[in-house]
C-alpha cells in the first residue's frame, strides 16, 4: 500500500515538473505573448507617427510664414523633407504591424476554435476545477458520507489521490 501511494506521488511530482517545463514552450502562451508585444509596438508606432505628423504640420506652417515674409526657408524645407521621409517609413511600419497583429489574432482565434471543437477545457476552468476538487476536498466529502462497514478508508483515500493525479495529468499534459 505504501509503495503504491509513493509511486503515485512520484508520478504526480514528475508530471508537475514536466508540465512546468512544458509551459515554457506552450504554444498558447507564446502566441499570447507575441500578440501582446505586437499590440504594444503598434501603439508606440502610432504615437510616434502622430508626433511626426504634428511636427510636419508645424514645419509646413513655419515654411508658409517664412515664404510670406520673404526670409530664408532652405533649412525648413530640409527638415520638412526629412520629416516626410520619416513619416513614410512609419506609415509602412504601421501597415506591416497591423497585418502582423491581424495574423496573430487570427491564429489565436483559430487555436481557440480548435480547442473548443476538440472539447478541451480552457486553463482557467481547469485551474478552478483543480482548486475545488483536490485530494483533501475529495477525502473530506467522502468522510462526511456514511461509510459501509469494513476498512474502506484507505481505498477511498487512494481513489482520491488517483483522481487528483489524473486531474493534474490532464491539466498539465496540454
Amino acid at each position: 500500500m505504501y509503495s503504491t501511494s509513493t509511486n503515485v506521488f512520484k508520478s504526480v511530482f514528475k508530471a508537475m515538473v514536466s508540465a512546468l517545463l512544458g509551459k515554457v514552450e506552450d504554444p498558447r502562451m507564446m502566441l499570447e505573448e507575441t500578440y501582446d508585444q505586437l499590440q504594444v509596438e503598434l501603439i508606440e508606432t502610432r504615437k510616434e507617427l502622430a508626433a511626426t505628423r504634428s511636427l510636419e504640420l508645424q514645419l509646413s506652417q513655419q515654411l508658409k510664414n517664412a515664404q510670406a515674409s520673404g526670409s530664408q526657408s532652405a533649412s525648413i524645407l530640409e527638415q520638412l523633407a526629412k520629416t516626410r521621409a520619416k513619416m513614410k517609413l512609419l506609415e509602412d511600419k504601421l501597415d506591416s504591424l497591423e497585418s502582423e497583429v491581424e495574423r496573430a489574432y487570427t491564429k489565436k482565434q483559430v487555436r481557440l476554435a480548435r480547442d473548443k471543437a476538440a472539447g478541451h477545457f480552457s486553463n482557467d476552468i481547469l485551474v478552478a476545477e483543480a482548486a475545488t476538487i483536490d485530494g483533501a476536498t475529495c477525502e473530506r466529502e467522502l468522510s462526511e458520507k456514511p461509510r459501509p462497514k469494513g476498512n474502506n478508508g484507505a481505498a477511498i483515500g487512494m481513489a482520491c489521490i488517483v483522481f487528483t493525479a489524473a486531474l493534474l495529468w490532464f491539466y498539465f499534459s496540454r
